[in-house]
């Protein structure tokens, strides 16, 4: 029973870290959003910098809305930046990639019951765990990101 109640704290601990570092990347994520937006002049922004990130809270909008906030910033660094090397622009795969992969948690919730793979229970709250808190969609996001980043830097310095 003590061993029970020890694994039990453990999982809390490791589920109350992963939310901490998931909420510390969403608000780093947001604030880079919105400076990243920033750098496009209003006349050629799809959005302003502010509805780019407060429209990604909204629910089931955030599903059409991360498609302009990410991949139309994409598109929009590389219209700001216009030169033709493709070292220095923003992969609109990666960004169109990243989008679409945050829709699979959501196709895999909705799968009906008929196609369902048996999962044992526990098996189950881990498995809802593993695509919900430990978003393995980062992966797409970090590379996105940098490129985003140094697209950035160039448009700054254009810009002096």
């Amino acid at each position: 029973l003590l061993s029970f109640f020890a694994e039990w704290l453990d999982s809390i601990a490791m589920i109350m870290i992963i939310w901490v570092v998931n909420v510390v990347a969403i608000v780093f994520g947001c604030l880079v959003l919105h400076k990243l937006w920033s750098l496009i002049p209003a006349d050629k922004a799809r959005t302003t910098p502010g509805k780019a990130v407060e429209f990604l809270f909204y629910p089931l909008f955030e599903l059409y809305w991360i498609f302009v906030a990410i991949h139309g910033l994409a598109k929009a660094l590389n219209a700001e930046i216009g030169q033709k090397s493709y070292q220095t622009k923003v992969s609109t795969f990666l960004s169109l990639s990243f989008c679409w992969s945050r829709l699979i948690p959501l196709v895999a919730i909705t799968v009906d019951d008929e196609y369902a793979i048996q999962i044992p229970f526990e098996y189950a709250i881990q498995i809802l765990f593993l695509l919900l808190l430990l978003p393995w969609w980062w992966l797409l996001l970090f590379p996105l990101l940098w490129q985003m980043k140094n697209v950035g830097m160039r448009i700054l310095k254009k810009k002096q």
